[in-house]
């Protein structure tokens, strides 16, 4: 496999580098470790306007060789685990940068930490994981815990959702893993005369049964997912919860103590992704854990490919 780990010398960047470095990637696997630097042109020029001055060439060449130094010593540890590294310094706006990277290289997986921005400041202005899962036409996976011991993969029948499951089935570094395959079935919206209301209150009509019926049925798609991983080699159970998608996958996940939530989503940007949100961005703001998210891109992708075997699996040590 091909991973991209993003850092910018962080705390929750050590966090996702801590958490490549606790993978037992498959055997030949290699990092890149890249770090952003802004261009100066971006911010235009440095001091109060209108007497600022450009900045000065040694200040970014100064920058360039502390940025260089701090990916040395994030991947010296990797390499010392076993693991092929590369680094290198971009430019540019964070998340255009990586993700022009990513348009160029195309890794199997992109592990970014995150800043813990506020909800309402991801909202309206977004944050460089939340547009890296927007736009990333490859896995992204937002790093909040340094382990992978416990997994939750959410499903709700959607394609994109059987492409999430497809996609874990080629990943051997969460064979060894076990994972509950959640499906949620929305409560049912009813109406009077007065108000809208949601399923669990008390009401005549023919409610109960529809709520039963969706919740059959999404006990068959976790089912599915569940056993289309068991077939793998996986160790995966299914699970049923009722309510809203986005909160009912946090508690879910809060309960079990998950150290990690993988699903799909179509992604959203711009005024529909404020308007309508979308599951994933729910789960990926409230959730405490790591969470992993496979979105559909429509357009090709430029890069090589590095393909990936599903069996026989051959894993580094863990560590």
């Amino acid at each position: 496999m091909r991973i991209l780990l993003a850092t910018d010398g962080s705390a929750n960047a050590a966090i996702a580098a801590a958490l490549v470095g606790n993978i037992p990637w498959p055997l030949g696997s290699s990092i890149d470790v890249v770090r952003v630097l802004e261009d100066p042109a971006l911010n235009g020029v440095e001091g109060p306007w209108p007497m600022a001055l450009p900045v000065a060439s040694d200040i970014q060449a100064a920058a360039v060789e502390e940025a260089e130094d701090a990916l040395l010593g994030v991947a010296e540890p990797l390499r010392e685990r076993g693991l092929n590294t590369a680094h290198a310094v971009l430019h540019g706006r964070p998340a255009g940068a990586l993700l022009d990277w990513i348009e160029g290289h195309r890794p199997d997986l992109v592990v970014v930490g995150t800043r813990g921005s506020s909800v309402l400041t991801q909202a309206l202005v977004g944050s460089v994981s939340a547009e890296l899962i927007d736009r990333s036409p490859v896995p992204v996976l937002v790093a909040r815990r340094p382990t992978l011991q416990r997994v939750v993969v959410a499903v709700d029948g959607s394609e994109i959702a059987t492409e999430a499951v497809s996609t874990v089935k080629r990943w051997a570094f969460l064979a060894t893993t076990p994972i509950r395959t959640l499906s949620v079935a929305p409560e049912p919206m009813i109406w009077w005369p007065d108000k809208f209301t949601v399923g669990g209150m008390d009401h005549i009509g023919p409610e109960p049964d529809v709520a039963a019926d969706a919740r059959e049925e999404h006990q068959v798609i976790a089912a599915e997912a569940a056993a289309t991983l068991c077939a793998a080699g996986f160790e995966a159970r299914p699970e049923v919860r009722s309510g809203p998608p986005g909160p009912t996958v946090v508690a879910f996940a809060g309960e079990g103590n998950a150290d990690l939530v993988i699903m799909g989503s179509h992604g959203r940007t711009g005024v529909a992704r404020l308007l309508l949100g979308s599951v994933a961005r729910h789960v990926l703001h409230h959730s405490s854990c790591s969470v992993l998210v496979v979105r559909r891109h429509a357009d090709a992708v430029r890069g090589r490919r590095v393909s990936t075997a599903e069996m026989p699996w051959t894993l580094a040590p863990a560590h």
